[in-house]
């Protein structure tokens, strides 16, 4: 990759060894090594160069975005990337500067247990850490504190303020939600991806929460991308407040079969991602109601478009998209 010319005037004039300092950044000679084999992946293949969007239609960009996103998933595990801080590398080869998901994990989180914590708190942490089975953040940053000198109100004293930035937020992810369930819209550069939901909530779900017979008829052809699913638990009137859902799933005994159904207006599934052009079944967050009481919520695989076709199965489904998430 061409560097700017500039860039490369004052590199040049620095009092030290660039390579050095890149050694140390990355851990050592051998990790920038391969990094940088890692990055070229990315770089020298085909598949991954990006098309100027502006001049590419609604339906191109669509279509592109589904290229990209297969070829991601197919590519990490055609190289045999499964380390995590390598995935990171090569998303992020991708990425260019758009944030993402993991950035104050590897930036700060990791960094802040290699160089401030003790040894019994490195032996614990920095496994769980680098293997990524524990995901951080940094929480300095306040609401009426962002990088003035005095010390944050919420803190008597410079080792309060300590405590605060040592604070650290995590969520338990399973290694395979990490490695394919990440957004893979690395490769798009921000903008939405189609496989966003399948990869991200659609196969961990199945994995996690499925019987072993719904594994072996669902799990293997999603893996595949034979399946393309998406996570319908956002209503029009209900987000996050999963105990508000609406839409119910009542048992019939006598069919054996469960009837799911948005019974009013807010309780539209509205915003699953992927739904509108892209998923055949869908993984659908409802109220199960069996002998007449709620059971709680439930989750249920709706098939939602004919494989063969793909064409909205007949009954009353009905499928319309969202321009922003497709």
């Amino acid at each position: 990759m061409a560097m700017n010319a500039d860039l490369r005037r004052e590199r040049a004039a620095a009092t030290f060894q660039p390579e050095l300092l890149t050694h140390i950044l990355d851990g050592g000679p051998e990790r920038t090594r391969r990094r940088k084999e890692i990055e070229a992946l990315v770089l020298n293949d085909p598949d991954f160069q990006h098309e100027d969007l502006n001049f590419l239609s609604r339906s191109q960009r669509y279509e592109q975005a589904i290229r990209k996103s297969s070829l991601m998933v197919m590519k990490l595990r055609e190289h045999g990337i499964a380390d995590p801080e390598e995935i990171f590398w090569f998303k992020r080869a991708c990425l260019g500067s758009v944030p993402e998901p993991l950035g104050l994990h590897f930036s700060m989180f990791q960094k802040t247990i290699e160089t401030q914590t003790t040894a019994a708190q490195k032996e614990k942490w920095l496994p769980l850490v680098r293997g990524v089975k524990i995901i951080g953040t940094y929480a300095q940053t306040e609401l009426g504190h962002e990088f003035g000198a005095r010390v944050s109100q919420s803190c008597q004293s410079v080792a309060d303020l300590q405590k605060q930035v040592r604070a650290f937020l995590w969520v338990q992810w399973s290694t395979v939600r990490l490695q394919f369930g990440l957004k893979v819209s690395f490769v798009h550069r921000g903008r939405p991806e189609p496989l966003d939901l399948h990869l991200g909530m659609f196969l961990p779900t199945l994995l996690t929460q499925a019987t072993p017979e719904q594994q072996d008829r669902f799990f293997m052809p999603a893996w595949n991308l034979e399946i393309i699913g998406t996570y319908a638990q956002t209503e029009m009137g209900h987000g996050t407040h999963l105990r508000g859902l609406e839409t119910t799933a009542t048992y019939d005994p006598a069919t054996q079969e469960f009837i799911l159904n948005s019974p009013t207006v807010t309780s539209i599934k509205w915003w699953p991602g992927g739904l509108g052009k892209t998923s055949n079944h869908a993984i659908v967050l409802a109220q199960l109601y069996t002998q007449g009481q709620c059971k709680g919520l439930h989750a249920f695989i709706v098939p939602i478009r004919q494989l063969g076709t793909h064409e909205p199965l007949p009954g009353k489904i009905h499928v319309r998209g969202l321009a922003i998430m497709e």
